[in-house]
């Protein structure tokens, strides 16, 4: 067994064609491959936190337009309530001044009829007796009689 100088070369070169022939048609392919796998797992991964961050940021934009809502409602409540006995105080007082026009009105028709009534009957009394009476005497009269026929109804 002698070394033989030429087959080692061969060998040699027969390994490095070999050598070449594994790596332009499978080593740099496979790595190729496993860049591009490692790109899309990086990718995946930078997918995956920036869902997790719009999640995050939808449910903090959730989470303030509940508490917008919260006051907007307690804000109506608030002005339902202010709005509510405005509204109250407002038919209160219209009330009161509606019942003080009427009493007065009530007066007034009162008053009006009983000068009628005083100059109807002071008109018959003098068709009927023919003369003049005492207007002063006639009115107390007619006064106390309309009392006791107030206080009768």
């Amino acid at each position: 067994m002698d070394i033989q100088l030429p087959q080692i070369i061969f060998q040699i070169i027969n390994f490095s064609v070999v050598m070449g022939a594994l790596t332009y048609f499978l080593y740099k392919p496979v790595l190729k491959v496993l860049e591009e796998r490692q790109k899309r797992v990086e990718e995946a991964q930078r997918a995956a936190e920036e869902s997790i961050t719009e999640k995050n940021r939808i449910s903090e934009l959730e989470q303030k337009a509940a508490e917008i809502l919260e006051k907007a409602r307690e804000n109506a409540k608030a002005s339902e309530s202010e709005i509510l006995a405005a509204a109250k105080k407002q038919a209160k007082a219209e009330i009161e001044k509606m019942t003080i026009s009427w009493e007065e009105e009530k007066k007034q028709h009162l008053t009006d009829m009983k000068n009628e009534f005083i100059s109807t009957v002071i008109t018959t009394a003098e068709k009927v007796v023919g003369e003049s009476l005492d207007s002063k005497k006639h009115q107390k009269l007619i006064d106390a009689q309309l009392k006791s026929l107030l206080e009768t109804i």
